[in-house]
């Protein structure tokens, strides 16, 4: 009778439910009616487990094929590279083949997967289309960076960084972030985590801008009219005595850069919307990005050389991958000539940088993706 019983409970569907119950039958539980027990049963030991959603795109591009190139030497670790991030989230992170993109400029890829401006912008969407909350979003990219005029004011050096499509078309840190940012925002408890394998690459999100915080980076002339802002804000703040005190973090750690923050306790409760947000770039905004073809070192072969530890936070990523980048820039100006290093003793500067979305982001927990 009770197996029959159990079959009533935990219909086929739920196997793993009619194994527990099987090896646990009904009168093992003396002291209560069958049907106290049967519903015992159910209460404590049906559960539902879940997968967590994990999306990625990858977008990798060797060459540019817009007739011109624009000057721009082929990216001869590309497609190595974006196999690799491949392999490992697969491997080693969860993913599963069917939530991740691979769009690279490759004979063998359909023709509307290759990593045009437009395809990638829609791929992008689709991405982030319908979000759950709570999943883990991946955007990868390993091409061409450029820096181009901003048209709109919105940047204090006067230029918006960007990706570059196998077309030649650009795709600017605006459209990148209200494409990915902006749309997950909207979900309770998203993450986002972006890896952008080029030059120019600091700010190709501006995780800084909007109204989630007042986030000011730069060069020299930036860091008076940051520190002016911040001055203002917390005589501002101070007026009230009822008010919280506002926090001042100046970030003297990074050369010929101010990174100025002040937000009220108020303004933390107000604006963490619950998104976690965090992009790695390859350089600074006014870096270059460089593999070294000779040993086939390139940011991400470093990215994932590192993250091949275990336990690993946010900071203690970035400062293994600038001090290994550092060492590969130092093998470069053994190539480079003497003049073109006395003109421009930065030619070989190339430092790995964290954003965050959120200005509270502990970027001593562990990493995530």
């Amino acid at each position: 009778m009770w197996i029959h019983q159990c079959f009533l409970w935990f219909p086929p569907c739920s196997l793993p439910g009619l194994i527990v119950y099987l090896a646990s039958p009904p009168w093992l539980h003396k002291g209560s009616s069958e049907n106290d027990s049967l519903q015992t049963q159910l209460s404590y030991r049906c559960t539902r487990v879940s997968r967590m959603v994990k999306k990625a795109l990858l977008v990798a591009i060797k060459e540019i094929k817009d007739g011109s190139n624009q000057g721009l030497p082929q990216l001869e670790f590309a497609h190595r590279d974006a196999q690799a991030m491949y392999d490992c989230l697969i491997t080693n992170h969860g993913y599963r083949q069917e939530d991740i993109v691979l769009m690279l400029d490759a004979l063998d890829t359909p023709e509307d997967m290759w990593p045009t401006g437009s395809n990638i912008m829609r791929e992008i969407q689709r991405l982030v289309s319908n979000p759950v909350e709570g999943a883990h979003y991946l955007f990868y990219y390993s091409g061409h960076g450029i820096q181009t005029p901003c048209t709109d004011g919105s940047e204090w050096d006067g230029y918006d960084e960007g990706i570059i499509g196998m077309d030649g078309e650009y795709i600017v840190d605006d459209f990148l972030h209200d494409g990915l940012v902006v749309p997950l925002n909207k979900t309770k408890n998203a993450r986002l985590f972006a890896l952008f394998d080029c030059c120019h690459s600091e700010t190709m999100l501006d995780l800084r801008r909007g109204q989630y915080t007042r986030f000011w980076s730069g060069g020299p002339g930036r860091a008076f009219a940051g520190l002016s802002k911040s001055v203002a804000l917390l005589l501002k703040c101070s007026a009230s005595a009822n008010k919280s005190k506002p926090q001042l973090m100046i970030d003297s750690s990074t050369r010929n850069q101010a990174s100025c923050l002040v937000l009220s306790a108020g303004d933390k409760k107000r604006k963490n919307s619950g998104l976690i947000a965090i992009s790695l770039s390859a350089s600074r905004d006014s870096q270059l990005a460089f593999d070294d073809v000779e040993y086939g070192i390139s940011t991400t072969k470093v990215f994932l050389d590192v993250i091949a530890q275990k336990d690993i936070t946010w900071e203690e990523l970035r400062d293994s991958m600038t001090e290994r980048i550092r060492r590969m820039g130092e093998r470069r100006r053994l190539f480079l000539p003497q003049r073109s290093l006395d003109t421009n003793p930065d030619t070989c500067a190339q430092q790995p940088r964290v954003s965050t979305f959120d200005p509270w982001t502990d970027v001593n927990l562990n990493i995530f993706f």
